[in-house]
């Protein structure tokens, strides 16, 4: 009896080794395919239970390096996250510092203090991301920004293209403008929180004057007038200015 007792704490202690690589290997599968549920752009739909002022784009995308950028609605931010089965914590965040309108600020600001605040997240059967404190509060949600099509334009005898980037508030919202030259050719491109518009440059009296879909987008200096010809030839414009 005194042979078989101690003979038995030895076999235990065996059985369990052999189980530590497997568990541990499944932790990593586990970790890695979280990290890949999470790696891309999310767009804020809900922020503290208030919802979100309506075309104010309020994004956080996640790197494969564990890396975070985004935007608050105004300012673009960067960190780093470490990423568990169901654990999320983000790091310190480094944001620039431009001004825009108080809703469009208080919003930002509500929405950096909740990703300094997350400690897990869970990716509904929607594909809506749930970011949550330690207390299980769901303090954001999010839904995945799907990728776009890339267009490509030869322009004949062209070998270089200028790509100029400008951010504007434009009322209660922040329009943000990439112009691009090219010889003859002036396009600009405008993200106006979840409208995508590409307008062609058009003859005008003064400044800079381009016409896509429904709108007229004409700047002059670090101002600019959008129209939207939907509200009719003799509606009033939103003035924006560069920020």
């Amino acid at each position: 009896m005194r042979h078989v007792f101690s003979r038995m704490p030895t076999s235990v202690i065996l059985a369990g080794s052999l189980l530590v690589f497997p568990v541990s290997a499944a932790i990593q599968r586990a970790v890695a395919a979280s990290a890949d549920a999470l790696t891309g752009q999310w767009l804020a739909e809900d922020i503290g239970g208030g919802g979100v002022v309506d075309r104010i784009q309020t994004t956080l995308a996640f790197g494969g390096d564990g890396k975070v950028t985004g935007s608050g609605g105004c300012n673009h931010f960067t960190g780093k996250a470490e990423i568990g089965a169901d654990t999320l914590s983000i790091g310190p965040l480094a944001s620039t510092r431009m001004a825009c309108p108080p809703a469009v600020m208080g919003q930002e600001q509500k929405f950096f203090n909740a990703l300094q605040g997350v400690k897990s997240w869970t990716v509904d059967g929607n594909g809506k991301l749930s970011l949550r404190d330690a207390g299980g509060k769901q303090l954001a949600l999010l839904t995945r920004v799907r990728q776009g099509a890339a267009i490509t334009i030869e322009v004949p005898s062209v070998t270089e293209v200028q790509t100029i980037r400008a951010s504007y508030a434009c009322g209660g919202r922040t329009v943000d403008a990439t112009y691009f030259n090219a010889g003859a050719v002036s396009l600009v491109s405008l993200s106006m929180q979840g409208e995508f518009v590409i307008a062609a440059n058009v003859l005008s009296g003064s400044g800079a004057k381009y016409a896509g879909g429904r709108f007229i987008w004409w700047t002059k200096g670090n101002t600019a007038d959008l129209y939207d010809l939907t509200k009719g030839e003799n509606a009033s414009p939103v003035a924006c200015k560069e920020t």
